[in-house]
């Protein structure tokens, strides 16, 4: 699997009738079987910063996410010293 904070963001220009709302822009993230998440919206900046939000949320998430893991798993070996001394 690619390196998510690092994957390059493709953004294609959708043709669509005319009664279906005209053009429209879609952005993923490359490679697209490794991401396959799409944004969607009416300009191509609009759809780009959408997936630069989004990843940016993603990684605060995971950051967050692997402190309590750390802590947790560092709490867990020191509560296994203390029982090993008893």
């Amino acid at each position: 699997m690619s390196d998510f904070a690092t994957a390059p963001i493709h953004v294609f220009q959708r043709v669509r009738d005319m009664s279906g709302g005209g053009v429209e822009f879609i952005a993923r993230f490359y490679p697209y079987d490794d991401f396959p998440i799409l944004f969607s919206g009416n300009t191509k900046d609009d759809v780009a910063q959408k997936a630069r939000d989004w990843r940016e949320e993603q990684l605060e998430k995971y950051a967050k996410v692997r402190e309590v893991k750390l802590e947790n798993a560092r709490k867990a070996r020191e509560a296994k010293q203390r029982k090993a001394k008893v």
